[in-house]
């Protein structure tokens, strides 16, 4: 009989691989005085040990989805709350991204919803820079 958890790194005859998955973003500036607040990214869009707990008074922005992975449109609300923090501050910072297929493409501008002068787009209307790094991978 295997136990219920074990540290073995070899797999166990009957035991299913747990597909538990997360993604973490932290942000901090180079000296460390400046934090953001973490995003989690988690399995489901409502943990069922968070279903009672008002996640707007966490200490932590949570997001779901099924692979828990980050995507276009975490990032883009990444984005959008970065800018909102440093504008309240008003503070320039420039924010290096590398080539990840979650993250944007810098010439897509999404088309606006309402004629709102707050509601930005990804055409420059940042407080930030934003560059984007071309990383070598393994496929080139």
């Amino acid at each position: 009989m295997s136990p219920s958890e074990t540290l073995s790194t070899k797999p166990i005859p009957g035991r299913k691989k747990d597909k538990s998955r997360v993604t973490v973003l932290l942000g901090v500036n180079a000296t460390g005085t400046d934090k953001l607040k973490p995003w989690i990214i988690g399995n489901s869009k409502r943990p069922r040990p968070l279903s009672k707990v008002n996640l707007e008074r966490l200490p932590v922005y949570y997001r779901g989805n099924p692979k828990a992975w980050m995507n276009s449109s975490v990032f883009e609300e990444v984005l959008r709350e970065m800018d909102r923090r440093f504008r309240l501050q008003n503070k320039k910072i420039l924010l290096l991204v590398d080539n990840a297929p979650s993250h944007f493409d810098p010439h897509y501008s999404p088309p606006l919803e309402n004629d709102n002068d707050d509601d930005k787009s990804f055409n420059g209307e940042f407080d930030f820079y934003l560059f984007f790094l071309s990383m070598p991978t393994a496929f080139e």
